[in-house]
């Protein structure tokens, strides 16, 4: 059930970051540090915005 929890996280934060980066115009790192991704996470997204 945890791993559930965490995937729906993470795929929130997977839909925020491509929300900023249509609406804003702004680069994967930058929509991230908007949404105060911690950077040892950041690798991780930016992977899971490629599928």
């Amino acid at each position: 059930m945890q791993q559930g929890i965490q995937q729906g996280a993470e795929q929130t934060a997977v839909a925020n970051i491509k929300t900023l980066m249509e609406t804003m115009n702004w680069n994967p790192l930058q929509a991230m540090d908007a949404l105060r991704v911690p950077e040892e996470d950041q690798q991780k997204y930016i992977q899971l915005l490629k599928q």
